[in-house]
C-alpha cells in the first residue's frame, strides 16, 4: 500500500500539478456545470501554476525562479515562481509575458467560445497582454482589447487584483484617460 503514497513530494510534484490543470482544460466531452466559485477556483489554480515545468510537459514551459531579463534588458528582482508572480510583477520580463500570451491564445482556440476553459484561458490571455503594457506583445487592436477587458471586468469570478491590472491597462489605452495623456 505504501507504494502508492509518497511521504515527500517528488521533484516533479509541481509539474504534475500543472499537468493536472491542463487536463481540466481537456474535458470537452464531459462539461460539468460550472458556477462562479468553480471558475474562480480554476483561475486561482492558474495564478499558482509554476512557471518552471519539465521540458517534455505540455504546460507553459516558462523558465522559473532565477533572474530573467526584464524590460529593456533589466534584471528582474525577486523570484518568478508562479504565473501570478509573472503577471503581477512590477517589471515583468516581456519575453515571458509573450510566451504566456501565446500559450493562452492557443488555449482559447482549442475550446468553444464561452466554455469554462475558454473563459479562463481568455482571461489569462488578456492579463498577459495587460501586464506587458498592451501594445508591446500583441497586434490586437486597442478597441478589441478594451472590449475583452470590459468582458473580464464584468465577470464576478475574476479576482480584484486581476480586475485592477486590466483596468490600469484600459486606462492607459483610452485617449481621454489621465495616464494615457501622460504617457505620450
Amino acid at each position: 500500500m505504501t507504494d502508492f503514497i509518497e511521504s515527500t513530494p517528488s521533484p516533479n510534484h509541481r509539474a504534475a500539478r500543472a499537468t493536472m490543470l491542463l487536463r481540466l482544460f481537456s474535458l470537452d466531452a464531459w462539461e460539468p456545470e460550472w458556477d462562479e466559485q468553480a471558475l474562480a477556483a480554476l483561475a486561482r489554480s492558474w495564478f499558482a501554476a509554476p512557471l518552471a515545468l519539465d521540458p517534455g510537459d505540455s504546460g507553459l514551459g516558462l523558465p522559473g525562479s532565477h533572474p530573467q531579463d526584464g524590460p529593456q534588458g533589466a534584471v528582474v528582482a525577486g523570484p518568478l515562481e508562479s504565473l501570478g508572480d509573472l503577471l503581477f510583477h512590477p517589471r515583468p520580463p516581456l519575453a515571458l509575458l509573450k510566451r504566456s500570451k501565446d500559450f493562452f491564445k492557443r488555449q482559447t482556440r482549442e475550446y468553444p467560445d464561452g466554455s469554462p476553459a475558454w473563459q479562463v484561458a481568455y482571461l489569462f490571455y488578456l492579463l498577459s497582454i495587460a501586464a506587458a503594457g498592451a501594445s508591446q506583445i500583441t497586434k490586437m487592436a486597442a478597441g478589441d482589447f478594451l472590449q475583452g477587458i470590459a468582458w473580464a471586468l464584468g465577470q464576478p469570478w475574476v479576482e480584484v487584483r486581476a480586475k485592477n491590472l486590466l483596468q490600469q491597462a484600459a486606462d492607459r489605452l483610452r485617449p481621454d484617460s489621465p495616464s494615457a495623456a501622460g504617457d505620450s
